[in-house]
């Protein structure tokens, strides 16, 4: 698997979506502010970041396009202050803004114990043209304490990449990435516990059944473990200090 490959595709993956940020078809705002996506960011110890053991370097590779991917997802459903507060009808508010000829329109539901939101593109970008396409969705419990982010294929309804998360009453955040369009559907599962320490699963679907690819344990200090596997069985492992 070429991880380096992985995560620069990722990276291209979170930028197509961006837009500008100024206001489109001025309407009478609000006064109640509408809500916004609070995402929690992952960090490993610094030890880990400063080790030069290539398997370490690997988890802290992994981390960081997480963390792009989440700081990403938050520029898209949060409107720029330019765009002024958003209109609200009911328990839906609804931002919109334009870059050249392309219009965004972001609309947030106000649930019984999340909220939601939906963002549609229309009309043109330097390669494509919309019609109300939905270029993403994401979900949020009330108390911030988990929610889900998906990205789709321009101008379809196939899933890019997916990204859910929830924090436990120990504070340790639980993650799922599904790269559903790219690397042959991967999927990172993790658990950063309040300390640092963690645990990431690399897998792969084939052929209906999910297949466990790379594993990796890591300690407050830094130092953790790792194994590859290869039908199923452990291939190779070891550890870093």
């Amino acid at each position: 698997m070429n991880r380096i490959a992985l995560m620069i595709t990722m990276a291209a993956v979170l930028v197509f979506a961006a837009c500008s940020k100024k206001d489109s078809n001025p309407v009478t705002p609000t006064t109640e502010e509408a809500p916004q996506l609070n995402l929690q960011s992952i960090t490993v110890p610094d030890a880990m970041k400063q080790s030069s053991d290539i398997h370490a370097q690997i988890v802290v590779g992994y981390m960081q396009m997480a963390n792009i991917f989440t700081s990403s997802m938050a520029g898209y459903v949060n409107p720029p202050s330019s765009t002024g507060p958003a209109t609200r009808q009911g328990n839906l508010w609804e931002y919109n803004w334009t870059l050249d000829a392309l219009t965004v329109i972001v609309r947030i539901t106000d649930d019984a114990d999340k909220y939601s939101w939906v963002a549609q593109f229309q009309g043109s970008d330097a390669n494509y043209t919309y019609q109300n396409w939905i270029a993403y969705r994401a979900t949020q419990s009330k108390d911030a304490t988990s929610g889900s982010f998906t990205i789709y294929a321009p101008n379809t309804t196939v899933v890019i990449a997916q990204y859910t998360w929830n924090l436990d009453d120990a504070g340790a955040l639980h993650f799922n990435i599904v790269t559903a369009a790219l690397q042959q559907g991967n999927t990172y599962s993790g658990v950063l516990n309040a300390d640092k320490s963690g645990t990431l699963e690399v897998s792969q679907a084939v052929g209906g059944q999910t297949v466990l690819l790379e594993k990796y344990q890591w300690n407050a200090d830094g130092s953790g473990r790792w194994w590859t596997y290869e039908n199923g069985k452990v291939k190779e492992s070891g550890t870093w200090q």
